[in-house]
């Protein structure tokens, strides 16, 4: 009987990171385990840098710019519980 182990998550997005070189603001989203409007928010309040856009103005983030994104959240507090 073979039963199936499930790869952590953390495994699959060390994996993705290494392997592509170019990312969506949902995959950079995804990896760094937030929403895709909160990423949004972070370019809109200038806590991350702005990545560079294709010629259909999409936002295509590199490696550097997916450190950056962790990087802001590492140094982000948590928040705090009322009650």
């Amino acid at each position: 009987m073979n039963i199936a182990v499930p790869t952590p998550l953390s495994a699959a997005k060390e994996g993705a990171m290494a392997v592509k070189g170019v990312y969506s603001t949902q995959e950079i989203a995804d990896l760094v385990g937030v929403t895709k409007r909160c990423i949004l928010n972070w370019l809109r309040d200038g806590k991350i840098p702005e990545p560079d856009r294709d010629r259909n103005q999409y936002r295509i983030w590199t490696q550097r710019e997916l450190s950056q994104v962790l990087a802001y959240k590492g140094q982000r507090l948590k928040p705090q519980k009322w009650g």
